[in-house]
């Protein structure tokens, strides 16, 4: 029974695992180089890609959580093409934070697993019969999958877990973009010590506010925002849904007063919220 009830934990985490899994590195074994790749891919929170000669590793919060390696459709300078990217390895962090966020306390290892390590590892926690092993290979699939994507010299489009994620190219002295409040771009948590543990499971966080003037929660934009002085204005579809005023000290949010002014549509809620300090 013990069992059983863990196979039903791994099922309901097969299901969310695409909002658990928001960002992704040195693989072994190259392939398919492109130097027009080669670099960091990421966005204002430190999350993306970074892409040398056939191995990539993903980000996030500026630490590496997943392993592999990528053929590009276009070779040598190339500008663009499409590009494969097989997920290899996997942070123990990383795993323990989507399996938590199921309610399954599983100590994983502060180090990566390989496709085979990932299963010894499951097979010693919930065992080894024919339907745990069919659940386990089922998991395996999804967590080590090959994303598929295409890029140009200035944008990585990447498909993880059925959610497409955009990733400038990172230069030399290049900035964080147009739109939005620099103060209020970044990921936003309940609470510090979240905020803090570097491998985070993006169903976690509460919102996150871009440099473009978007606003996400999951990975999924909700809306679009203005600032103007300490107050947010938030907009569905162009129609202002909520407003609210802020104020930021440090890595806390703290948002009040808000006011909905769309019928059915609540986006922000009064409270604080953090960010990670760096």
């Amino acid at each position: 029974m013990k069992n059983r009830i863990k196979i039903l934990g791994i099922i309901a985490l097969l299901a969310t695992i695409g909002f658990s899994m928001i960002s992704c590195g040195d693989g072994g074994g190259g392939g398919g180089g492109n130097d027009t790749l080669n670099g960091s891919w990421l966005d204002s929170n430190g999350d993306g890609f970074r892409l040398k000669n056939g191995s990539f590793e993903c980000l996030e919060n500026n630490k590496v959580s997943i392993k592999g390696t990528y053929t590009a459709g276009g070779k040598g300078k190339s500008v663009s093409g499409s590009i494969a990217m097989a997920v290899n390895e996997m942070h123990g962090d990383l795993l323990k934070d989507a399996f938590k966020s199921q309610g399954m306390n599983l100590n994983f290892e502060s180090k990566f697993y390989t496709k085979s390590k990932f299963k010894d590892f499951l097979t010693a926690q919930i065992g080894s019969g024919e339907n745990e092993i069919s659940v386990i290979n089922d998991f395996i699939k999804v967590l080590f999958p090959t994303l598929d994507g295409t890029y140009t010299g200035k944008e990585l489009i990447v498909t993880m877990w059925n959610v497409t994620f955009t990733f400038p190219k990172k230069t030399s002295g290049s900035g964080s973009g147009s739109g939005g409040s620099s103060a209020l771009v970044a990921r936003w948590y309940n609470d510090q010590s979240t905020a803090n543990s570097g491998f985070i499971s993006g169903s976690i966080y509460v919102y996150e506010f871009t440099s473009k003037g978007k606003l996400l929660t999951m990975g999924f934009e909700i809306a679009s925002y203005t600032v103007s002085g300490n107050t947010i204005s938030v907009f569905v579809g162009g129609v202002l849904a909520d407003t609210a005023d802020y104020s930021i000290n440090g890595t806390k949010l703290t948002i009040s007063n808000v006011k909905h002014n769309m019928n059915g549509t609540t986006i922000l809620q009064n409270g604080s919220f953090y960010k990670p300090a760096r």
